[in-house]
């Protein structure tokens, strides 16, 4: 891998470098991190639910 290239991936960590540009890595950081932001959210939103009305007794 030349000096260039490894400039050009300095975000990205080592093992991944292969694969992911500065900006796909940005971007898959995004989804990854919604992701699990989502989880929680829903999975606050469930429990919640069931607090309020048990669905399972």
């Amino acid at each position: 891998m030349s000096e260039k290239e490894v400039v050009a991936s300095d975000l990205v960590p080592s093992p991944w470098k292969t694969l992911f540009s500065n900006k796909e890595w940005l971007i898959h950081r995004i989804v990854v991190q919604s992701t699990y932001a989502m989880v929680v959210i829903v999975l606050l939103a469930h429990a919640l639910v069931w607090f309020w009305k048990p669905w399972l007794q």
